[in-house]
């Protein structure tokens, strides 16, 4: 998920800003991954940014011949230059300055995707490159343990990211040289680091000050090594390889189809505002609400307040990825895809509360969450209950009193909704029972 949805904001984010309750934002989302060696990260972002490593290699290819050209031209510009100095100062001028104006412009790098990541080089790309770029790492530690991170210049790198993704002027001063600002530039990310590097810059005090860590989504699956057995069944295969194949064309097709950019300079993007429908709007509001309430103390919220506080922004991102990805001229987010952007970020909200809170309510997100993940993948039916889970669930849940604390918090995030009257569950009528969300 986190892989497919970083390639889609990069492809989507140079069309459109879509609305929020407070305005319109970039569609660029932030991603951190943590996995163990071995658990394929790079395999999962290679297939879903493969499109886009597609279209960018013979664009590069060409870029690097052209270059190499202008490079040329303008070694032999500056030996003309050096060769008209013996004559007439006045005449050296005139012709210098005419063939200053004659020399063509640095072609503009088509990269896309920044592996190797730092502020600098981000900076760099932005000046003579692409204004919409992705910086995709399966080696996350070395950006977060790096030169950009470093004790000096940690601050300036977390606010400069946090600037990227509000769609701000991205700046640079040097002693020396004109201070810069980059205007009309959008970056997604997704960076993948394993567990002992994760747990150091997660819980780092500066990044959360600063607010980065209220920007990123975040996912830290269980592993699944040495229970990843093979099927042999040629359908899922075909259906898998299908889905895939449609995706890399959609993908293609918007890197292809050229953003809006300012008349005077065709490196600043201009994107469309993308309003909500009033159906998209009222589901945003009610998700909003139910969050915000969550975060009073001793709520579920209450310890992520900055992540809880922009999560119904990371909603509408979502959302507006989700509509330019389906149609590029799209007029309008409908309730439908914002439904399912609250949905994934309820999701990640349990995941921010589980890897960012240091509160005594961690410990049961972390549960409410597994047994979710049981529900969803092992158990047969479509209502649960109290008793079910305390006789048939994981382990650890197996009394009434945890059963039905976890079952709470499900519910208070929409992933269960109780049934009025109760149900059928293991084959008698309960009381009580709640239905359960697959999606």
């Amino acid at each position: 998920m986190q892989s497919v949805l970083a390639s889609a904001s990069l492809a989507t984010q140079g069309f459109a800003d879509v609305q929020t309750l407070h305005g319109f934002v970039p569609l660029s989302l932030y991603f951190l991954t943590v996995a163990e060696s071995g658990e394929r990260k790079s395999t999962c972002d290679g297939i879903a940014a493969k499109a886009v490593r597609d279209f960018e290699e013979p664009l590069v290819r060409a870029h690097q011949k052209d270059l190499k050209a202008w490079r040329q031209d303008e070694a032999e510009n500056r030996k003309s230059r050096k060769k008209r100095k013996l004559a007439d100062w006045d005449s050296v001028v005139e012709n210098d300055s005419a063939s200053e104006d004659e020399m063509p412009e640095e072609p503009v790098s088509p990269s896309i995707l920044m592996s190797d990541v730092t502020l600098q080089g981000v900076l760099s790309l932005f000046e003579r490159g692409n204004p919409s770029i992705g910086l995709f790492s399966d080696e996350g530690g070395q950006f977060f343990g790096g030169y950009s991170m470093k004790a000096e210049n940690k601050t300036h790198a977390a606010t400069s990211l946090s600037k990227l993704w509000d769609g701000q002027g991205f700046s640079r001063v040097r002693s020396g040289s004109d201070p810069l600002t980059l205007y009309g530039r959008r970056a997604s990310s997704h960076f993948m680091l394993q567990p002992v590097i994760a747990q150091n810059i997660l819980s780092d005090r500066m990044f959360k000050s600063q607010g980065l860590w209220s920007r990123f989504l975040f996912a830290w699956p269980e592993s699944r090594i040495g229970q990843r057995i093979l099927e042999s069944g040629r359908a899922l295969d075909e259906r898998a390889m299908s889905a895939l194949s449609c995706f890399n064309t959609r993908i293609h097709q918007l890197l292809e189809t050229p953003c809006p950019t300012h008349a005077d300079d065709p490196l600043q993007l201009v994107p469309r505002p993308l309003p909500l429908s009033q159906g998209a709007h009222d589901i945003l509001l009610a998700f909003y609400n139910q969050v915000e309430l969550a975060q009073q103390d001793g709520q579920a919220f209450a310890q992520i307040r900055g992540f809880a506080s922009k999560a119904a922004e990371q909603a509408a991102r979502i959302a507006g990825v989700l509509t330019v990805f389906e149609n590029t001229n799209a007029r309008e987010v409908s309730a439908g895809t914002m439904s399912n952007a609250t949905v994934l970020m309820d999701w990640y909200l349990l995941e921010a509360a589980r890897l960012l809170d240091t509160g005594p309510v961690s410990q049961e997100l972390r549960d409410a969450q597994a047994l979710l993940e049981w529900l969803q993948t092992r158990w047969s039916e479509a209502n649960i209950s109290v008793r079910a889970v305390a006789n048939r669930g994981p382990n650890r849940f197996r009394t009434p009193d945890r059963a039905r604390v976890l079952i709470d918090v499900l519910e208070r995030h929409n992933w269960l909704a109780r049934l009025p009257g109760g149900a059928q569950v293991m084959g008698q009528h309960a009381n009580e029972a709640w239905e359960i969300s697959l999606s």
